[in-house]
């Protein structure tokens, strides 16, 4: 009868630990699933706060004037990304690309054609690109 009753307390303490196991590994799997959630809207939340406007574009000279509207931190955005046509150019000028609020910048690009469509993104101090929130056509 002893060898019985031991198998049971056995059998009760290894299905506990197993059911506590269980638990841990969803408990882990779970934090980070929220975690990297919750980073990842606090950055798309700066994008919605970084608004940028093209205010020309010169296609001749290569560059675009683009001005940063109020709102956001002036540390929160480290770049601009331009694109012409859907494609990436490449900034040679300004070296400091950020945009403080309400700060207008000329940018100098490598390409640009005339009748193009000229769309800019913040880029935050994370790397994190933000989506297009302005656009103009290249003259």
């Amino acid at each position: 009868m002893k060898r019985k009753a031991q198998s049971e307390v056995i059998t009760t303490v290894l299905i506990i630990l197993l059911v506590l196991a269980a638990v841990f590994i969803v408990y882990v799997a779970v934090r980070s699933m929220v975690s990297t959630s919750t980073n990842t809207a606090t950055e798309k939340s700066k994008c919605l706060d970084i608004q940028l406007s093209v205010v020309s574009t010169n296609s001749t000279q290569k560059n675009v004037t683009i001005t940063r509207l109020a709102g956001g931190e002036d540390s929160d955005m480290k770049d601009v990304a331009i694109l012409s046509d859907g494609v990436a150019t490449t900034i040679s000028y300004p070296a400091d690309k950020s945009l403080k609020q309400l700060e207008t910048k000329t940018y100098a690009v490598s390409s640009l054609t005339a009748n193009k469509l000229v769309q800019v993104a913040a880029i935050l101090s994370s790397g994190t690109k933000c989506d297009i929130s302005a656009s103009g056509t290249a003259v």
